[in-house]
């Protein structure tokens, strides 16, 4: 599997995880908060970061839209990362 574009972002941020988040954020700002996928990486980066309240948040978005989309892969995942995100 090859990495996407978010994650090469990171990469070339030298690992950085406040420049990770950075890419995400703006990332998810410019989607309209419509793509799963980056709502799904937003949240895991929050989480890494401490950021508990908003990796819910953006993981509850993730998961609305995989559900309008009947992505029902997506939409269980998600749902397992909101619940280990409550613990």
């Amino acid at each position: 599997m090859q990495p996407d574009s978010r994650e090469e972002a990171v990469l070339q941020a030298g690992g950085d995880l406040r420049a990770g988040l950075a890419h995400l954020e703006k990332a998810a700002q410019l989607s309209g908060g419509a793509e799963p996928a980056i709502l799904e990486r937003l949240a895991a980066f929050y989480a890494e970061a401490g950021r508990r309240q908003e990796a819910a948040a953006a993981a509850g978005r993730a998961l609305e839209v995989a559900r309008q989309r009947g992505d029902h892969t997506l939409a269980e995942r998600l749902s397992e990362m909101i619940r280990r995100l409550a613990n």
